[in-house]
């Protein structure tokens, strides 16, 4: 009787809390609406689970709609009534409090790409077969080569990005090297990054190094080597199985652009980045360029394939130059970046001011 009466007096409060929840989950409808209806113009879809939450949305704000019109139109001296009415706006108002706190849960839409690369004619990527090492064995040393520009630095960022998320690996470190790397500077970012006593010169300062790695499982990542680095003196303890007994996991994995580099650095697997070839090139670059900016005008696509052509299949100058041409939506923009190419060697694309000419 007690719960019937509270009921009673918080009918009209429910009914304005429900009022509000309505409202509010009407503006977050719109709101989903409107990113859907500007994503379809570039390519992008309704994820799935939008697509249920909005239905869901739809339904309750029916349904609310038909208790307060009911509610309205109720004789004022049915207290029964207004007690169910008042018992089922709390409900919906629960249900309303939920749709709107998953409404952060999910994507609201997918993007389609322009063209599609069949998975069976690409094979296993350079990212599988690096992963491939890393779980393949206990030990070893991979290197990744290839000329500038290829995409190894980027390869080899997803690989530390998923070895930090690896709990097998107690240590895993990542070094850009360049041209004027040295053993002692290698060593000072294993100390910094780590906060390892310093020393005063090489050796001791390596067996610093080599004591807090020795019993560790470890992932030593270095971009860009351009010569052979002495990593005994670095402090890092063997990936030789002999030099292992515990076998503990080790892996070094390092970019460089020369094969002779990796056979100065004594890798004992390799991989060579090559330049995309065909789809896989106007793939990446018709993302790059953006779907609205592809169909901008018939002539588009047509040109777009010819500025592949031009670029070589080096990935970073198809993604700089793709991305310089996003905006380009008139086709004599297009032949004056193409007649730029055929006058430039690729090697210009690598700087930033390639872009800004385009």
């Amino acid at each position: 009787m007690i719960k019937l009466v509270a009921y009673h007096f918080r009918a009209n409060n429910n009914l304005r809390a429900l009022e509000l929840a309505r409202e509010e989950l009407a503006s977050a409808k719109d709101e989903i609406n409107n990113i859907i209806e500007e994503a379809k113009r570039q390519r992008g879809v309704p994820t799935q689970e939008a697509k249920e939450w909005l239905d869901q949305v739809n339904t309750v704000v029916e349904e609310v709609e038909a208790i307060s019109e009911g509610f309205r139109q109720r004789p004022q001296c049915m207290c029964l009534s207004k007690y169910k009415v008042s018992q089922v706006a709390e409900r919906k108002l629960d249900e309303m409090k939920s749709l709107l706190a998953r409404r952060a849960e999910f994507e609201v839409v997918e993007f389609q790409t322009s063209r599609s690369v069949p998975r069976a004619v690409t094979g296993p990527t350079n990212f599988e077969m690096v992963m491939n090492f890393v779980k393949d064995g206990m030990q070893g040393v991979l290197g990744i080569w290839g000329v500038g520009g290829v995409g190894k630095t980027h390869l080899l960022k997803q690989v530390h990005s998923s070895l930090a998320r690896d709990p097998s690996f107690d240590v895993v470190v990542f070094v850009t090297c360049s041209k004027e790397c040295s053993e002692e500077r290698i060593q000072n970012e294993i100390v910094e990054r780590f906060r390892l006593p310093r020393s005063s010169n090489l050796q001791s300062q390596a067996k610093i190094i080599n004591n807090f790695l020795k019993e560790k499982n470890f992932a030593f990542l270095m971009d860009d080597i351009w010569g052979r680095l002495d990593l005994d003196l670095v402090g890092l303890p063997s990936c030789n199985g002999t030099d292992n007994p515990n076998q503990w996991k080790r892996k070094i994995i390092l970019t460089t652009r020369s094969e002779e580099v990796c056979g100065a650095m004594e890798v004992g697997n390799k991989i060579k980045v090559e330049y995309l070839k065909g789809e896989k090139a106007l793939f990446l670059f018709e993302e790059k360029v953006g779907y609205e900016t592809m169909q901008a005008h018939p002539l588009i696509p047509t040109l777009a394939e010819e500025m592949v052509k031009e670029l070589g299949g080096l990935p970073l100058a198809l993604i700089v130059t793709g991305r310089a041409m996003r905006d380009k939506k008139d086709p004599r923009e297009w032949y004056y970046a193409i007649k730029l190419l055929k006058k430039w060697h690729l090697n210009e694309i690598e700087s930033s001011d390639y872009a800004v000419c385009l």
